[in-house]
């Protein structure tokens, strides 16, 4: 077993599964006192209610707090939309805890992904982390699958391009190791 951690959630990775967990830093559970209490200094109500709903500063509460468990419920429901293009989302317990197939690790480098990606994914990219990070694609049941696609507006960039998403990855389905990946 392995344990990965990232910004918002952790993955203990087993040889068959991958169990996602939503992680809270503790330095943003430290920040959000003092976050809330220069909002209310300052008479910034609107930032106050933006800081719980859908602000864009990084330190709002749903960055802090809300994003694994959030990610972790789209993944889920985007799990049966995509299911040829993602690692399948077998079980999701509120999204406190995700239960995923386990990939295996394809060893594609960040040049080598941006050839194949090149031309049939826009630039515009909204989630670089989910579609340019080379550790963020896995061979499962002989093709390649997006591992870590609960960003907000994957599923719809995927269903978007689509037939481009697939052209993108058919020639990595190739590769085969044995190093299994979340």
């Amino acid at each position: 077993m392995k344990f990965r951690k990232g910004s918002s959630r952790v993955a203990l990775v087993g040889e068959n599964f991958t169990f996602k967990a939503p992680y809270i830093a503790p330095k943003n559970l430290m920040r959000i006192p003092s976050d809330i209490h220069l909002c209310w200094q300052l008479g910034k109500w609107k930032g106050l209610i933006e800081y719980f709903t859908d602000g864009d500063d990084f330190t709002c509460f749903q960055q802090n707090l809300l994003r694994g468990w959030l990610q972790n419920l789209r993944e889920r429901r985007v799990s049966k939309l995509l299911n040829d293009i993602v690692v399948p989302t077998h079980l999701s317990l509120f999204g406190l805890l995700n239960v995923q197939s386990t990939a295996t690790d394809i060893n594609l480098s960040m040049s080598k992904l941006g050839e194949i990606i090149k031309g049939e994914i826009p630039d515009n990219i909204q989630d670089a982390h989910t579609f340019l990070a080379p550790g963020n694609y896995g061979l499962h049941h002989d093709s390649v699958r997006l591992l870590d696609y609960g960003e907000r507006g994957v599923y719809e960039f995927i269903q978007k391009y689509r037939p481009n998403f697939q052209r993108a990855l058919d020639p990595l389905s190739h590769i085969k190791n044995k190093n299994p990946l979340p």
